[in-house]
């Protein structure tokens, strides 16, 4: 205007903001489910892009990590513990091109429409959405929305928390579950691996825990459910119960009778020919 003050439009101002209060939803079920396994709900929608008295839980190491902090346990440890879920590529370049391209002007436009908590409440948590922090029940209503929309099944947060934990027992072999025993090396000095990466060789500019041997683990765990979801570098894998059944089934048989060396031995080139034949035809169809 002649005296230099800009004035907003707030019908327009608000038309924008529902738009992309909707990419915000759909972002939010992505990061729920694409990622690894789903934390509890009221852990997500505290999933902050900026620190403030809790730090900031997205994060770039060699690829984007939603680290989520494990406020059940922390609160009654008094301690924090953080849990990182490394997002797969696709998922990387649609936060990335939120946050660096629409997330500013979110900010720009929530303080023009809600005042200055609307501007907080953008700044600082990635789930806000109409000038108001999402909540855990809010984010189960859109779960249920999309899933219904996408997958012709409504799955609240409780209801996927079940099934992903079914899907991970089923396809993501035990191998990528990370440290079920505390490592050798550990052992050897007296304490348990999670003391290790706690108190020992603290590593700079690391979350507590979180020491690179912690990330590999949890990166390798991740990238096996990104193939499971159709995500990954890889084909989805075939069911763990199906390849055990198929290795099982090329056991010699035993005899109580017979105890030679060589009735007990299992052939494993002739296992892994059947193995490559039967991932080959699964492929193919």
């Amino acid at each position: 205007d002649p005296q230099d003050q800009l004035h907003w439009r707030l019908g327009n101002c608000l038309r924008l903001l529902e738009k992309m209060a909707n990419l915000n939803k759909t972002l939010a079920v992505l990061n729920h489910i694409l990622p690894s396994q789903p934390a509890r709900g009221t852990e997500f929608v505290e999933t902050r892009i900026r620190n403030s008295h809790n730090l900031r839980n997205v994060f770039k190491n060699n690829g984007t990590w939603l680290i989520q902090q494990r406020l059940k346990t922390s609160s009654i440890t008094d301690s924090h513990d953080f849990i990182p879920k490394y997002c797969p590529p696709q998922l990387t370049a649609l936060l990335d091109q939120y946050l660096v391209l629409l997330r500013p002007l979110e900010i720009i436009l929530g303080e023009a429409v809600y005042g200055p908590k609307g501007k907080a409440a953008y700044e600082e948590f990635l789930y806000v959405q109409m000038g108001q922090r999402l909540s855990s029940d809010g984010f189960s209503h859109i779960l249920t929305h999309i899933t219904q929309e996408y997958m012709k099944c409504s799955l609240d947060i409780r209801s996927y928390r079940h099934i992903s934990v079914a899907i991970k027992r089923e396809y993501v072999p035990p191998v990528y579950h990370g440290m079920i025993v505390d490592e050798i090396g550990d052992r050897s000095m007296g304490h348990g691996s999670h003391i290790a990466r706690r108190g020992y060789a603290i590593e700079s500019g690391t979350l507590p825990t979180l020491t690179s041997d912690a990330l590999l683990d949890h990166r390798n765990f991740c990238q096996a459910w990104h193939n499971v979801i159709g995500f990954g570098s890889s084909p989805p894998p075939l069911p763990i119960r199906h390849l055990n059944n198929t290795a099982f089934s090329h056991l010699p048989s035993t005899n109580s009778s017979s105890s030679s060396s060589n009735s007990n031995t299992l052939d494993s080139h002739h296992l892994v020919e059947q193995l490559g034949a039967m991932l080959a035809a699964q492929i193919q169809n």
